[in-house]
């Protein structure tokens, strides 16, 4: 266990360096993750995801090893205005009047009588063969 923050920053540089690599497996949760957060972007931004998600990784090695675009200071200053401009415009809503969450309530309507495991996750990304032996 390292002692210092120094030597713990060292050594998670080394496992990085050793074990961050491209793998299907983490393709297909990079697909699945593009469009969970297209799903929740303004249409004109969606096609935007990949470089979106990418800004804010912030780390090249990571980003390569999903398939994702290298960030550029362009994207990290759209981004960073981007985000200004959204917390500028919600700053002067007024508040809403309408609680988010009831006690009491159901906390969602996607699933109103429960779900199984094989109905989970994005629609549009394809399912593992039954015979598929993921890691």
């Amino acid at each position: 266990m390292p002692a210092t923050y120094s030597e713990a920053e060292a050594f998670f540089d080394r496992y990085e360096a050793a074990h961050v690599a491209s793998s299907p497996a983490g393709q297909r949760l990079m697909d699945a993750t593009i469009q969970v957060f297209q799903s929740r972007l303004p249409a004109p931004l969606r096609p935007l995801a990949k470089y979106i998600i990418s800004t804010m990784l912030d780390d090249d090695r990571l980003t390569g090893a999903l398939g994702l675009p290298r960030a550029t200071r362009a994207t990290q200053g759209a981004l960073k205005t981007g985000i200004a401009l959204r917390n500028s415009v919600h700053r002067r809503r007024p508040l809403t009047t309408v609680p988010r969450f009831i006690p009491g309530t159901a906390g969602s309507t996607v699933y109103p009588d429960g779900y199984s495991l094989d109905q989970l996750g994005p629609d549009n990304v394809a399912r593992p063969a039954a015979n598929d032996k993921r890691p």
